[in-house]
C-alpha cells in the first residue's frame, strides 16, 4: 500500500508584533488551493477582528487541540491548524494529534472589517481532493448477532491513503465479532463529532457506530441515538449502514432517541438522500427479529409524520409492513402482533392524507380475518383507504 507525504514550508514563523499603531497578528500559511489553483502561501485576510478577545480565545482554543494528543500522550502532536476562507468567513479547524478531537471557530463576516475575505484552503488541496473525489464502492457485508443485523466492512485503501495518519483507522475493515468498533480512546462525550471526522464519507463511520446505535433499541440504552442528525446532515451517499442506524434509533427505548432518529429520517429525506425502500425493509426485518419493537416505531412514525410528511411515512412503512404481515401462519395467527395495528393505523392515516392507491402484499389476509381487534380493523382500513372504498360500519 502506498502513502503519501506532504512537506509543509512557511516563509517565516507565525508572529503577534505590537507597534505605536497597535498590535498585529501575522498568520503563515502553507500549500493552498484556491479558484486560481495551487498556491504555495494563499492570502485570504487583511484587517481587524470586530471581537478580538472573543476571537483569540477562540483561535487559542483550536491551536491547544491541534497540538494536543489525547492518547498516547508521548508522541508528537500535529500543531498546524487549517484555514479556509469562503468568501463569508474564515474557518479555522484543527484535529487533535490522535484523530480523536475536532475544533472550529468560524469568523464570520460581522466579526470582519477589513478587505474582502479570498477563496481557498491552506493545507487542504489534497484532503479536499480526496473529500469529493468518487470513492469505489464500499466491500459491505451484512451479519446477524443475535436479534441484531450489523454491517461489516472490509478494508478501504483509499482511505487510509487520503487521511492523516490518525483518522487512517476509518479505513480498517469492520467486523461484528471485534469487541472494539472504532478507535478505543473515542467515547461517548464526543461521539456527536465523528460524523465530522468523514464528512463527505458517512457509511466508514456509520459502520462502526452501527453496534452503539443497535443498544438504544436491543438493550434499552440511553443517548447513542442523538449523533443520528449530525450523521443524515453529512454529505455523500447514506447507504446500508446510516439507514441502519436509523433504523434502530426510531425503535429506541427513550423518547428522546426516537425524536433524534425522526429528526434524522427527516433530514434524509429534506436532502433526497433517504432509500424508502431500504429502510422500510430494515425496519421490518429489525421487528421480526425482535431487536425493534413495532409499538416503539408507531411511536417514532407517528411523531414524523405529524410533521405533514405523511408521504415519506407511507413511502417506508409501504416496504415494512409486507415484511410482517407475510408472517401470518396458515392459522391466521402472527407470532408477534403487538404494536402492528398501531403501525397500520399510521399507515392507513397516511394514506387517508396523501391519497396514495395501490396494493399491500399480504394486507388482505389481515383485513379478512374475523373479529375486531386493533389490528383487523386498521388493516381494513387501511385496504379501504389504498382501493378509495367506503369503510364499511
Amino acid at each position: 500500500m502506498t502513502r503519501s507525504l506532504q512537506a509543509v514550508a512557511y516563509r517565516r514563523p507565525s508572529v503577534l508584533e505590537s507597534s505605536a499603531a497597535g498590535r498585529r497578528l501575522g498568520l503563515e500559511t502553507s500549500q493552498g488551493a484556491t479558484p486560481s489553483g495551487a498556491v504555495d502561501h494563499p492570502r485570504f485576510f487583511a484587517g481587524f477582528l470586530t471581537s478580538p478577545r472573543t476571537a483569540s480565545a477562540g483561535l487559542l482554543a483550536v491551536a491547544d487541540v491541534a497540538a494536543a494528543r489525547y492518547f498516547q500522550p508521548q508522541l508528537r502532536a500535529s500543531p498546524d491548524p487549517v484555514v479556509t476562507g469562503n468568501g463569508d468567513r474564515l474557518r479555522f479547524e484543527s484535529f487533535s494529534g490522535c484523530g480523536g478531537v475536532y475544533a472550529r471557530l468560524d469568523v464570520l463576516e460581522a466579526g470582519l472589517d477589513g478587505g474582502e475575505v479570498g477563496l481557498g484552503t491552506q493545507e487542504g488541496a489534497r484532503l479536499a481532493r480526496w473529500l469529493t473525489a468518487e470513492g469505489p464502492a464500499l466491500p459491505v457485508s451484512r451479519r446477524t448477532c443475535g436479534p441484531r443485523v450489523l454491517i461489516e466492512l472490509g478494508e478501504l485503501p483509499d482511505v487510509q491513503d487520503g487521511l492523516p495518519a490518525p483518522l487512517r483507522v476509518l479505513g480498517r475493515p469492520v467486523s461484528v465479532f471485534r469487541e472494539r468498533w472504532y478507535c478505543h480512546h473515542w467515547n461517548a462525550d464526543i461521539r456527536q463529532h465523528w460524523p465530522a471526522l468523514l464528512p463527505e464519507r458517512p457509511e466508514p463511520v456509520a459502520a462502526r457506530i452501527l453496534r452503539d446505535l443497535s443498544a438504544v433499541a436491543v438493550d434499552d440504552a440511553r443517548g447513542a441515538a442523538a449523533v443520528l442528525p449530525q450523521l443524515a446532515e453529512t454529505d455523500g451517499v447514506a447507504g446500508e449502514a446510516v439507514h441502519l442506524c436509523v433504523a434502530y434509533g426510531l425503535g429506541a427505548r427513550h423518547a428522546e432517541d426516537r425524536l433524534a432518529a425522526v429528526d434524522a429520517l427527516l433530514v434524509l429525506a429534506a436532502r433526497g438522500r433517504l432509500d424508502p425502500g431500504l429502510l422500510g425493509a430494515d425496519l421490518g426485518q429489525l421487528v421480526r427479529r425482535g431487536a425493534v419493537k413495532a409499538v416503539r416505531l408507531a411511536e417514532s412514525v407517528r411523531t414524523a409524520a405529524a410533521t405533514d410528511a405523511n408521504a415519506t411515512i407511507w413511502s417506508v412503512l409501504r416496504h415494512t409492513l409486507p415484511v410482517l404481515l407475510a408472517d401470518l401462519a396458515a392459522d391466521g395467527t402472527l407470532p408477534s402482533s403487538r404494536g402492528l395495528g398501531d403501525l397500520l393505523a399510521v399507515a392507513a392515516e397516511c394514506v387517508e392524507r396523501t391519497g396514495a392507491r395501490g396494493e399491500l402484499p399480504h394486507l388482505a389476509r389481515a383485513a379478512d380475518r374475523r373479529g375486531s381487534s386493533r389490528l383487523v380493523t386498521q388493516a381494513r382500513r387501511l385496504r379501504s383507504a389504498l382501493t378509495d372504498t367506503a369503510v364499511a360500519a
